[in-house]
């Protein structure tokens, strides 16, 4: 017994003759954290003829009276995918008027191209806070145009964002 206490003791006092660790500093650590931006809310006043077709997430496709409408919304930053995404045409190929307010980019153009059932016009505006492109986007048939553009001018307008 004697012996386990000796041995014992000696191991307490060999414990505490380990060699120190050492700390280098190399200067402050900065810790970025990765915000995910923050979607704003989409403000349009729709026509009271809109009927839903399908919702998914920040998307929606609407039935309005002879015309097809799209809200969008897209990651900001490629610019190209998204008109083409809206138009299936290059912005190189299309007249894109840029304006803008309140910190916003705002993008529009009109195309016309031949669909399976007939020439179509298309309008799309899309509002780039920097985040994110909110997209509004219609179609209809050509033919329908000129009925159409004063109901296009209010929606259009009302076209924003809630920052």
């Amino acid at each position: 017994m004697k012996k386990i206490g000796f041995l014992f003791l000696i191991g307490l006092l060999l414990a505490g003759c380990s060699a120190a660790e050492t700390f280098e500093t190399i200067g402050p650590v900065q810790h970025v954290q990765n915000e995910v931006p923050v979607m704003a809310d989409v403000e349009l006043s729709l026509p009271e003829s809109a009927v839903v077709q399908t919702i998914a997430g920040a998307d929606a496709v609407y039935e309005c009276d002879g015309y097809m409408l799209l809200l969008q919304t897209l990651s900001s930053g490629d610019f190209k995918t998204t008109v083409q995404t809206l138009s299936g045409f290059l912005p190189e190929h299309l007249t894109i008027i840029q304006t803008g307010a309140d910190g916003l980019k705002r993008y529009d153009w009109v195309w016309t191209a031949a669909g399976e059932e007939g020439d179509v016009l298309g309008r799309a505006s899309v509002l780039d806070d920097g985040n994110y492109h909110y997209c509004l986007c219609v179609v209809a048939p050509v033919d329908q145009s000129t009925a159409l553009s004063e109901t296009w001018s209010q929606l259009f307008g009302s076209f924003g964002i809630q920052q």
